[in-house]
């Protein structure tokens, strides 16, 4: 899924936290964007299905 990436918010450089669990929790923060971003596509392709259904039902109507 080539989806743009939201790019994620800078840390507050004030509240300063472990080096391992800033690692962690980059990573985990990557993994969680990769998700939404995932979710994110397949509601707008369910989306871009059901309006080509509904324009493909609404055609003929228009026609007759």
């Amino acid at each position: 899924m080539g989806g743009e990436r939201i790019p994620l918010q800078k840390k507050n450089p004030l509240r300063r936290k472990h080096r391992l669990f800033s690692k962690f929790e980059c990573i985990r923060n990557d993994a969680h964007q990769r998700r939404r971003s995932l979710v994110y596509s397949q509601i707008l392709q369910s989306y871009d299905d059901v309006r080509i259904r509904t324009n493909a039902l609404e055609r003929p109507r228009v026609e007759s």
